[in-house]
């Protein structure tokens, strides 16, 4: 082997063991036994992070009774923004809607939308055609639904709505048609009605312990007559 070749056959040896050495440590790699679960959601739509919640938490989502919202709630894992509007599309149960509750947010798919520039404590939201092309006090609640459940989200105060194609939704609101963000404060003729207060607990009042009578004295002994 002229010198030449040596330092060439030594750089195929050297590749040779490197590839055994990555075949073995392949090898003992199996394969895993439980999948461990991807957490999709963070940093997804509008900029809402993810509550952590051992063991689940309660989420309060925004629904229609009369003319105006009613708050029920979920037991979620996690709350992120498109946590809050899987719940909210998914309309209320059985149980509530035999019970006057109801929904103007037709059945579509709401997407949690990218987070807007520049505007903090904002989320954006993608609507369908249904929620765009309804009419009159349907639209209103309908978006006033959206905007109360979306805003129970930590540092969200406000909603933008938006088309697929990215278009801001001009939105209707107490004080007219806005391509603004939208808050609840646009929506005070339809927010909840607030629950009274609970009664206070009715008191069985004390009743004084009847007076012990006093110890009959036993009258003085006379003297009997000597």
């Amino acid at each position: 082997m002229s010198g030449a070749d040596r330092p060439a056959s030594r750089v195929r040896a050297l590749l040779a063991l490197l590839a055994a050495a990555l075949l073995l440590c392949a090898c003992g790699l199996g394969a895993q036994s439980d999948p461990e679960p991807v957490d999709l959601t963070a940093g997804a739509g509008g900029g809402a992070g993810v509550l952590p919640s051992p063991g689940g938490m309660q989420l309060p989502v925004y629904f229609i009774a009369g003319e105006r919202l009613r708050v029920t709630h979920r037991r979620v894992g996690s709350a992120s923004l498109q946590v809050v509007l899987d719940q909210l599309a998914a309309g209320p149960t059985s149980a509530e809607a035999g019970g006057g509750v109801r929904t103007a947010v037709l059945p579509q798919v709401l997407v949690a939308g990218p987070a807007p520039a520049g505007l903090r404590g904002t989320a954006s939201v993608v609507v369908g055609p249904e929620l765009r092309n309804a009419s009159g006090t349907e639209q209103i609640l309908a978006i006033a639904q959206v905007v109360y459940t979306v805003t129970e989200l930590p540092d969200v105060d406000a909603v933008v709505m938006t088309t697929p194609e990215g278009e801001v939704v001009e939105a209707p609101t107490d004080r007219g048609l806005s391509r603004e963000p939208v808050t609840r404060a646009d929506y005070r003729s339809v927010a909840p009605v607030p629950e009274p207060p609970p009664a206070p607990a009715q008191q069985t009042p004390v009743q004084p312990a009847p007076a012990q009578p006093a110890p009959v004295q036993p009258a003085p002994a006379t003297a009997s007559a000597s």
